[in-house]
């Protein structure tokens, strides 16, 4: 009994901090495979061009359905900007974007933790970014 009294709270730690630590790298995967997603429904020839909303809209459909977090606040989403780079203006507006522009899409997610709060108050996640950079078709 007294070695169990001693060995299960780090056995414990052990195996919460293992799932934590899969989860946010699930979570991470998500983000990035989100930003892809953005990145290629934006860049595809079509007449017009797909505005930011609607790749902003593709970005957040794809995180709400796969990122996996325990507590799900209903505005809790993917941020998405979508910049691009030379020759075309920075903000990127569907007619600025001709064939060979790069357009980059960059993705920021909240991870929020499920044990740790438990433990250490004041923490409210940590940032899970990805960017993404795809040529105009």
């Amino acid at each position: 009994m007294v070695e169990l009294a001693l060995v299960l709270p780090m056995m414990l730690l052990l195996i919460f901090g293992a799932v934590e630590f899969g989860t946010a790298m699930y979570d991470k995967a998500v983000v990035t495979n989100a930003s892809r997603e953005g990145a290629r429904f934006g860049i595809v020839a079509t007449s017009p061009r797909k505005s930011n909303r609607e790749i902003q809209d593709v970005v957040s459909n794809y995180s709400k359905r796969y990122v996996i977090n325990y507590k799900k606040p209903a505005a809790d989403t993917a941020i998405t900007t979508i910049t691009c780079q030379a020759p075309a203006p920075a903000n990127c507006t569907p007619a600025q974007r001709t064939s060979g522009v790069l357009m980059v899409v960059t993705t920021a997610y909240t991870f929020r933790s499920f044990l740790v709060p438990k433990f250490l108050t004041g923490m409210n996640g940590f940032g899970l970014n990805a960017v993404t950079v795809m040529r105009m078709e």
